[in-house]
């Protein structure tokens, strides 16, 4: 069985095409050639003859293998063994009675032909003849038009689907003559399954005016000429019947017309009563009042079929109006959705039914019905057929994916190829493993049979990568594709910036560089670092942060004072690397402990730091500062802005003896006093001065140089 898919046009252009290559004929005729000869059950007391009846003659002459038994075997028989054949067949023996196994089964085998029961499931054809053909046909039901010829092509309607139980039902003359009303009604309640109750007139007029109203391709010869005329055509006749049954001819003359229809053979519209009645698919009615489009539709099988009912009323549309809507055949008794609700006719006339198919390939016959004014069942019918679709297999091709660690990718990463060019990307889904222990859905598009699966996802770390993307029909899930290809990743782009601080001490100890990755997800472990201290050493940097935001540090003792140029360079293990450089004032206290001064107000630009004549050289903000200072603060070792120091009187506390570092951190004091041998003051700032030669420790050769900076 092929799987069903939502394709129409590409299912219609794949059976055009095999039926164009002869494909489609020699799978249907291997299918023929493989089947089980179909049977045929006849209740023996409803025949004259046995298998030399009409009923058997014509069926054996179908190609069913017949089986005559009496009504007592039928009446003990159960649903497994009605089950066990394609048709059942109670004839006509020679305008007569119904027999009472025939009756007290009905719910037996009447289970059977609807598919309730024994192993079958679907419901099949039926055919109900409310006359007497075998005796009025003078033996005569092979030729074309004969009278016989709706034993030959009903029988041949009622048996015509495999799989399924039908049954063709000769009423004889049972309720007209023999008072078997109830008998009737009990054996057609049995075989229905529509909405609506059976009613019999046991009494219509024997004259024989009657008229098709339907057709069906199994009734390709049955004609009004060869039902009438029979001097006695009806015996029995049905003004009312289940919704799953549609009238094949009426009786024109009798009393009342409650079902109307159009003749196929003279185009004209006939009412009366039916007594010729049949249930399954490809069953067309035609009325003057009534009609549905599409006529005739084929559909991929589980997908969903509407016709559109239009009634009228003297050529105009007729609002208001509830239609019933029947299926049957494959379909029977589905049930469906109508608009506008209620099955109601809209200003134009006009309402819809929508149904959906669940029990896979066949045929479906839907009847739209309503009850005129005149109080006729006005009835119009249209066909539907569901196939099965041959699936044709998917295909899938790689594409390769080019992205960077850290940073979502989005794109192309693979083909897809189905030789149904009507399929649509709804059909399929797409999944992505993305070789990184990570799977995401794809997004698929395009048209055509030529789509493209998409996807979305963020590698942590750069490297390669197989990217397998599978693609699955969602109607057919065994029709899949799967698809390899690989992913370069490569590393994200790192950046960096100087961290180090612009002045430092003889021991640097700190940030050189601040580092930027663009992969949020990497570590600090991704990174070494080198410093090159800018006096020709080297140490290794350490490397801390997370989240892309990651500084470098280390730390260095200079031998030396003055501007150095740090350069960091930093390498990620994926390949990407990045420097920076800073520069950096080196500075150094006097040599020893302690330190130089210099006044506020003149701390900036030339300054003299020792001297004899530092009292005058320097000005401050608190006054004058003792002349016994020459400049040199002992205390404490390190200074530190916002301290106080102290020191003894002119050098003796001696001040270094030199050479002075080249670029020199000093005091600047706003304050300074003396207070007994012990001279002391602040320090509000501490600058850096770049010392010019000629200095000594003694007062006389003086100490001097340049402000550069501030360090605090």
């Amino acid at each position: 069985m092929f799987a069903p898919r939502l394709r129409l046009r590409g299912a219609l252009r794949l059976l055009l095409t095999l039926a164009a290559t002869g494909l489609l004929v020699a799978l249907l005729s291997a299918g023929s050639a493989g089947a089980a000869t179909p049977t045929a059950l006849i209740n023996g007391d409803t025949v004259s003859g046995g298998l030399s009846s009409q009923e058997a003659t014509t069926a054996t002459a179908q190609g069913f293998a017949v089986t005559v038994v009496s009504d007592a075997t039928w009446g003990g028989m159960s649903a497994a063994a009605f089950g066990a054949y394609d048709v059942l067949i109670a004839g006509d023996p020679y305008c007569s009675t119904l027999p009472p196994g025939l009756v007290s089964s009905a719910g037996v085998y009447g289970s059977v032909v609807r598919g309730l029961a024994g192993g079958r499931t679907l419901a099949g054809n039926r055919v109900v003849v409310g006359t007497d053909p075998v005796l009025h046909d003078f033996g005569d039901f092979t030729s074309p038009g004969a009278r016989g010829t709706i034993i030959r092509e009903g029988i041949g309607f009622a048996g015509a689907q495999p799989g399924r139980t039908g049954m063709y039902f000769d009423t004889t003359c049972a309720a007209n003559y023999y008072g078997q009303s109830a008998e009737t009604l009990t054996i057609l309640a049995a075989i229905s399954a529509g909405v609506g109750p059976w009613t019999i007139n046991a009494g219509p007029p024997c004259g024989g005016s009657v008229s098709l109203i339907a057709s069906n391709p199994a009734f390709t010869t049955l004609t009004t000429a060869s039902l009438q005329g029979w001097g006695c055509s009806v015996h029995e006749t049905f003004p009312t019947f289940p919704s799953d049954w549609s009238a094949l001819a009426v009786a024109t003359d009798a009393a009342t017309t409650p079902t109307c229809g159009i003749d196929p053979g003279d185009g004209l519209s006939h009412c009366g009563e039916a007594y010729v009645l049949i249930s399954g698919s490809g069953i067309v009615v035609v009325s003057g009042s009534i009609s549905l489009t599409p006529l005739d539709a084929t559909n991929p099988v589980g997908t969903s079929h509407t016709v559109t009912a239009n009634v009228t009323s003297g050529g105009s549309p007729l609002a208001g109006q509830v239609v019933t809507f029947t299926v049957t055949g494959q379909n029977a008794g589905a049930i469906g959705t109508c608009v506008p609700a209620g099955c109601v006719t809209d200003a134009f006339g006009n309402v819809s039914f929508t149904y959906i198919d669940t029990n896979g390939a066949g045929d479906d016959t839907i009847k739209a019905s309503f009850t005129d004014a005149a109080g006729s069942l006005q009835s119009a019918t249209a066909q539907k057929h569901w196939i099965g679709v041959v699936e044709l297999p998917i295909s899938a091709s790689g594409y390769p994916v080019a992205a960077v660690e850290g940073a979502a990718f989005t794109g192309n990463v693979a083909t897809v190829s189905d030789p149904d060019t009507a399929a649509t990307a709804s059909e399929y889904t797409a999944s992505i493993n993305w070789g990184d222990s990570s799977t995401s859905a794809g997004t698929i598009s395009g048209s055509g049979g030529s789509f493209l699966v998409y996807g979305t996802h963020t590698y942590a770390e750069e490297g390669s990568y197989t990217v397998t993307t599978t693609v699955t029909d969602v109607d057919t899930p065994t029709n899949m594709a799967t698809a390899t290809s690989t992913a370069k990743v490569a590393d994200a782009a790192i950046s960096a910036k100087c961290a180090a601080v612009a002045l430092s001490g003889s021991s640097f100890s700190g940030a050189t560089a601040s580092l930027s990755d663009a992969n949020l997800g990497g570590s600090a472990a991704d990174f070494t670092a080198s410093i090159n201290w800018g006096d020709s050493s080297s140490s290794a940097g350490t490397v801390s942060g997370s989240g892309g935001s990651y500084t470098v540090s280390g730390s260095h003792t200079y031998s030396s004072t003055g501007s150095f140029t740090i350069t960091t360079s930093i390498a990620d293990v994926g390949g990407s690397t990045a420097s920076t450089t800073c520069e950096t004032l080196v500075y150094a206290f006097a040599p020893g402990g302690g330190s130089f001064v210099v006044g506020d107000k003149t701390a900036t630009g030339s300054v003299m730091f020792w001297g004899a004549q530092w009292w005058k050289q320097n000005v401050l903000t608190g006054g004058a500062a003792p002349a016994a200072f020459k400049g040199f603060a002992k205390n404490p070792s390190v200074p530190a802005c916002g301290t106080g120091w102290s020191t003894d009187p002119g050098n003796s506390a001696p001040p270094p003896a030199g050479p002075l570092p080249a670029y020199m951190a000093v005091i600047v004091s706003s304050s300074i006093s003396k207070s007994g041998s012990q001279i002391s003051g602040n320090t509000v700032h501490i600058v850096i001065v770049k010392t010019n030669a000629g200095y000594d420790s003694n007062p006389g050769h003086a100490g001097t140089g340049t402000v550069v900076a501030t360090v605090c």
